[in-house]
């Protein structure tokens, strides 16, 4: 599963690189992967230790929530020019 995945993020990363519109559908179902997966983390799994909610929220649940989607939102704006 982990090859067909990175290989999934390399073709990813080649169409935000050229700003391609078959990318779009790519960083929506990313975005929602990423979304579900920053959510769900503390649900299944604790912290790691010395981290609480507050670091947990600023420095992984914000950018990992906001990136994906900036993207997406991102070539939008591109393909709509």
């Amino acid at each position: 599963m982990a090859p067909a995945l990175g290989i999934g993020m390399l073709v990813y990363a080649y169409g935000l690189w050229r700003a391609a519109a078959w990318a779009k559908p790519l960083g929506v179902v990313y975005a929602l992967w990423s979304t579900a997966n920053v959510v769900l983390f503390p649900v299944f799994e604790p912290l790691p230790g010395g981290y609480g909610l507050p670091a947990y929220i600023t420095f992984f649940a914000v950018p990992g929530i906001v990136a994906p989607w900036a993207a997406v939102w991102l070539l939008g704006r591109r393909s709509a020019r």
